[in-house]
């Protein structure tokens, strides 16, 4: 019942197309509370929580695309995922409290290919990543990657819990919010923009 609250009343949507929500079939309910949901262009959902892997995406007919987690080896996340944005390229951005994916080491933050692959161009752009948590994403109508969270630094570079990294990963270092309370209210902004309630139904 608290995956079908979360998923109802608190997730967080992203997707890459518009268009009416589909209609799912509650099979194949999830086991543990979701945190975060992201549409993909063909309306199939993933889905980011604390359960097996940390993620998973549903097919329409709410059954478990199992394509989307063959692409891995071993265990998905090494840690809790927050937060997730679809690109328009229906690339899957996740960030969290996670330092590793698979077989890559990465920091809080990582690009997956739409079936489910680590997209390793970003991920070796990104270097050592951020120092700490990511809470919050939204790409903007340039692709670029606007990023909140506990952080201090992003690959050694100062970045006081807010950034922004260009499409390919790498930080822009031309993105200035200021200092003090600019920034206070720029991510409590970003975190409102990515928490909207759920409107897919239960599964």
């Amino acid at each position: 019942m608290k995956a079908l609250l979360a998923i109802f009343l608190f997730g967080s949507l992203a997707h890459a197309g518009g268009g009416a929500r589909p209609s799912y079939i509650p099979s194949e309910p999830l086991s543990g509370e979701v945190t975060a949901v992201g549409r993909q262009i063909d309306d199939r959902a993933i889905f980011l929580g604390r359960f097996d892997h940390h993620i998973v995406r549903k097919n329409v007919s709410g059954k478990s695309d199992r394509s989307f987690d063959n692409t891995w080896s071993g265990a998905a996340f090494s840690n809790d995922t927050l937060t997730i944005a679809i690109q328009t390229d229906d690339k899957v951005v996740v960030g969290g409290e996670f330092t590793s994916f698979s077989d890559s080491t990465v920091g809080y933050l990582i690009r997956l290919n739409s079936n489910g692959s680590v997209d390793n161009d970003f991920v070796n752009n990104m270097g050592t990543g951020f120092d700490g948590r990511v809470t919050s994403l939204v790409i903007d109508d340039g692709q670029r990657i606007l990023v909140t969270g506990d952080f201090t630094s992003f690959n050694g570079d100062v970045a006081e819990g807010v950034a922004r990294l260009n499409s390919d990963g790498t930080l822009d270092e031309a993105f200035d919010v200021g200092s003090g309370l600019k920034v206070r209210l720029f991510i409590s902004a970003l975190r409102r923009t990515c928490q909207r309630p759920i409107e897919w139904g239960l599964w």
